[in-house]
């Protein structure tokens, strides 16, 4: 039998050639909306405590992010009115001490850089800034206290979409984010995670595993999640951050790299994200985001998108994918030719190969929300 011709891409590869996000069109029937992200059982506004906690928001999600002041005697007067809102709603609506936003507004990653111009100049507090795909989208300074909650409702797309990071309460009544480590923008804690899986013995939870920072998941959310939520009927989308994992599992010290690792590799298998097992460098099983797991009283069953591994060079010459979490994906190959990984024709063929892997998985995933939404 004839030894089979195979050939792995190297690491430094598929960084260069991995795929992004193309317009799905999804953004254009939002108009000037932001998504409006909910937390279970909020009902208050959830406080930014430091400027690298404002950027993470700021850059990565969609957020209605309101500068205030210490002595603002109308941000006291807004308070109230915000909470009513968000009693009802349950909205993750966050606050900033001007001086903290200063800070980023002053700093050189709001001057050039891919983040250049985020934070527009504040004369006064409050001020609404809406963030959406890393821009400012809307600000504006003061408020009317008879039409605030109308403003705030009308900037809004609500897709009943939870997010279950854990908020702590503080001593006035407001919330910040659980912060269990120095590195971490979004804490460990999972106890809403816990409570709403307690809820999985009479019906279907479904929970998708995220990190903001990573195309895969903002591929999945543009192209597959939230097309679907606006055309469709379907009950509560819940998702978990994985900011702070991946942030200690990326960490250049050492130590907490390790220990980022391993915590990890626990919460993978805790949750069943490790079905798709990828094995970490210290030899641990570990989960991919995105990740969209659904519990029920049956058991779980789980849907993944990209994170397709190993592509290589087979005995025709055309790549093909050596791990994915779907057997048809395995089956698929590039069209064009290529004999060595340094071939002038390698990029189309990743680009070839990436392209059909995605057309498929973007199609079974619609697929698993229509059985399980």
């Amino acid at each position: 039998m004839k030894a089979k011709h195979l050939i792995f891409v190297p690491t430094i590869l598929l960084t260069l050639f991995s795929c992004s996000p193309q317009e799905s069109g999804f953004r254009d029937k939002m108009g000037d909306k932001i998504l409006a992200y909910k937390s279970p059982g909020i009902d208050s506004y959830v406080e930014i405590q430091t400027s690298e906690e404002l950027d993470s928001i700021a850059r990565f999600d969609d957020a209605l992010v309101i500068v205030t002041g210490t002595s603002c005697s109308a941000c006291e007067r807004l308070y109230p009115i915000l909470n009513e809102l968000i009693a009802e709603e349950h909205y993750l609506i966050y606050t900033v001490d001007f001086l903290t936003y200063k800070v980023n507004y002053d700093s050189q990653d709001n001057r050039v850089g891919p983040y250049a111009f985020l934070y527009p100049e504040v004369r006064v507090t409050p001020t609404f800034l809406y963030f959406r795909d890393g821009q400012a989208i809307d600000a504006k300074g003061g408020y009317s206290s008879d039409h605030v909650k109308e403003e705030i409702l009308s900037h809004f797309l609500d897709l009943e979409n939870y997010c279950l990071n854990d908020v702590i309460p503080t001593k006035s009544g407001s919330y910040y984010w659980d912060k269990a480590e120095e590195i971490d923008s979004l804490g460990y804690g999972t106890s809403r995670l816990d409570q709403l899986l307690e809820e999985a013995d009479t019906k279907k939870i479904n929970i998708l595993y995220t990190w903001r920072r990573c195309q895969d998941c903002i591929e999945y959310k543009e192209k597959v999640l939230y097309p679907y939520l606006m055309e469709n009927d379907h009950d509560p989308v819940y998702f978990y951050e994985l900011d702070g994992y991946y942030l200690l599992k990326r960490s250049t010290n050492d130590q907490l790299n390790i220990e980022g690792l391993k915590k990890f590799s626990a919460f993978s298998e805790k949750y069943h994200l490790a079905d798709y097992p990828v094995v970490d460098s210290l030899g641990n099983i570990a989960g991919v985001a995105p990740t969209m797991v659904t519990y029920g009283p049956d058991g779980h069953t789980l849907s993944v998108f990209r994170n397709d591994l190993n592509p290589g060079i087979r005995e025709d010459y055309r790549l093909s994918y050596g791990q994915s979490f779907y057997p048809e994906v395995l089956l698929l190959k590039s069209d064009t030719k290529v004999p060595t990984t340094t071939s002038e024709n390698f990029p189309k063929a990743l680009e070839e190969l990436q392209k059909k892997a995605g057309e498929y998985e973007v199609n079974a995933c619609l697929e698993y929300l229509k059985e399980n939404l």
